[in-house]
């Protein structure tokens, strides 16, 4: 998997941010925002809406947004667990 992100971007910091506190590695790519790549036909054909980050599956296909990325990211790798395990505890978490 392949994760194209922009470092200081809030969502993909979102996703980042889970990475770490998972210790998932992951090959990553900058798509530089400052720089307008974001809109590059290379991007926008993984994303058609041109906004980061995006996950490309070792088969080929996108995930293109972060709670997305972050729930596949939590199946495949369950313990521990971040989101919850159960509908109650991802509505109720604890403070």
């Amino acid at each position: 998997m392949k994760l194209y992100s922009f470092p200081v971007a809030p969502n993909p910091a979102r996703v980042d941010f889970y990475l770490a506190e998972k210790g998932i590695a992951l090959e990553r790519v900058v798509v530089s925002l400052i720089e307008g790549e974001q809109q590059s036909p290379e991007h926008l054909a993984r994303n058609p809406r041109g906004v980061l980050p995006v996950l490309e599956l070792d088969d080929g296909r996108y995930l293109t947004e972060s709670l997305a990325i972050i729930e596949y990211l939590e199946e495949l790798h369950p313990d521990p667990p971040l989101i919850g395990t159960t509908p109650e505890q991802r509505a109720f978490r604890k403070k």
